[in-house]
């Protein structure tokens, strides 16, 4: 996954209200790079 991929994720899951929170802590779980992503 390139890291356009990843903050699109990232976005998608941050304006999903129901999921943000579990989806986020996920792909930073996966990942801790991811949060600079952020």
């Amino acid at each position: 996954m390139n890291d356009d991929m990843w903050i699109r994720a990232l976005k998608a899951a941050r304006a999903s209200a129901g999921v943000s929170q579990e989806a986020l802590a996920e792909l930073i779980r996966w990942s801790p790079s991811t949060i600079a992503a952020i």
